[in-house]
This record gives C-alpha cells, structure tokens and sequence, in this order.
C-alpha cells in the first residue's frame, strides 16, 4: 500500500442483505467495507455512508446490485468538525491504496450532511459527486434551535464539544458550516443532489436543504432538488432509489479512475 496505515483489513466477515460485509479498524476507527457478489462495476465506484449505516438503504442496494461497493467509517457524534473530516480523508485515502475510484460518492442523511459537505468543502478535487438526505447545513439550526425547531440540548453540548467551543457566544460565531462555504462546491463543479422532506420537523427544509439549493444555484453549481412535499423528517431516501441512482451514475466518474 502507497502509506503505512494501521489497520486489521479485511477484519471480520459477515453477511449484510445477503452480501459481505467486511468490519474493520483504521487508525484504531471502526469501518465499513460491503462489497457487492456481482463482478464489480468498472474503474470500482464506492459509495460511501457518512452516517447512519443501514438506515434506509435503498440506494445502497440499488448500487450493490450494479456492481458498486458501500463503505462507513466511524465519525459518530463528531458533527462535521475538523476530527470528522479527517478520519473520512484517511477513510478515503485507504480506500485508494486499495483501487478503489479517486471520485468519491458521499452520501450525508440528517446529521451525515456536516461531515459530508465539510469534507467536500476541504477536498474537492477528492470528491465525484454528492446525495444530501434531509441534510444538516448549519448546526445553528440543529442541534442548536436558533431558528423554527427546538434545540436538541445534549446533542448541542456534544457539538459544541467536538469542535472544542468556549462557550455557545464562538459556536454561534463560527463560520464554517456547510452553508458557509458553498461558493467551494459551486466553484469546483461538485454535483449535488438534495433529497429534501418539506414538512420535516426536526431538519427544517427551509434552514437547511432549500438555503443550500437556492445559494449553489445561484453560485452557479450542479445541483439538482427531489422534494417530497408531505414528508417529515423519516423516511430518508426513496422506497424507489432509481431517481438517486441515476444521478450517481451520471456523474460518478467525472474525476476519471
């Protein structure tokens, strides 16, 4: 391998919806590595779970069937901050040294579109495209309750703890959310998919997912919108992922192999 990494790779196998799975150590971090039982598909996509493995996993499914693989690493109660974006920069830079695709597909549910447009943000030559589920933008919005919804008060205290904060005056303060630097993800023609609920009640559409279409699009991104007008916070994804999965696989390869 082209860096010395600290890990038990394969580690140990078992069977996920009928595929293997592999559950591994990086670094001392728990990962995620479910590799699909068709030939794999050419220049070996992945696609890879910022949070929440197994919930709701349609699109998973859907890319397993076509050849792609579905990977996790650990960046649980991490919220985006710069220890989150680093164990997913060492997650992807071992996922290379094994073959796998230079263009990263990172998909953020809830919480997961922190780390997943902060890291964009930090490596955008590193990524193919991105799918936002009833993403987090700005952490002000949640856990913090600074706008329609009410504050998630543990939650809150473990993001503030994650980014090492003082005092809630420099969280409020801070200017790198997801919402503050989307001007890199339009400027590095990143395509980005929404899949936003519009009556969620716990990630509000219009704090979050709706401000980040609005502003790529007038920054002059990619960026395409699924909204599903009743739906609240669950379900995440498409119970028919096609939508997803044609987006994926049109722009997936745009960093080449």
């Amino acid at each position: 391998m082209s860096q010395d990494f600290v890990t038990d790779f394969p580690g140990v196998r078992s069977d996920w919806n009928g595929y293997a799975r592999y559950d591994f150590k990086l670094d001392g971090v728990d990962c995620i590595l479910v590799k699909p039982n068709v030939a794999e598909a050419p220049g070996r996509p992945w696609y890879h779970r910022a949070r929440f493995f197994g919930a709701f996993p349609f699109a998973d499914l859907a890319l397993l069937e076509r050849g792609w693989s579905v990977t996790h690493t650990d960046v649980t109660e991490l919220y985006g901050s710069p220890e989150a974006v680093r164990r997913l920069n060492r997650f992807y830079d071992f996922m290379i040294s094994r073959g796998y695709h230079r263009g990263a597909v990172i998909a953020g549910y809830s919480r997961g579109g922190l780390i997943t447009y902060n890291w964009a943000a930090e490596y955008p030559e590193k990524v193919a495209c991105l799918y936002l589920d009833n993403a987090v933008c700005d952490f002000k919005s949640w856990p913090g309750g600074m706008g329609k919804v009410r504050r998630y008060e543990e939650e809150w205290k473990r993001c503030m703890k994650a980014y090492g904060f003082a005092d809630e005056q420099e969280a409020l303060a801070y200017g790198g959310n997801p919402l503050d630097h989307l001007d890199v993800i339009a400027k590095a023609r990143i395509p980005v998919l929404h899949v936003t609920a519009m009556k969620d009640t716990v990630v509000t559409a219009e704090e979050n997912g709706e401000i980040a279409v609005k502003r790529l699009k007038e920054l002059g991104g990619i960026v395409e919108v699924i909204r599903k007008p009743a739906a609240d916070h669950h379900p995440h994804c498409l119970e028919n992922p096609q939508p997803i999965v044609d987006f994926v696989e049109r722009y997936w390869n745009r960093r080449g192999s």
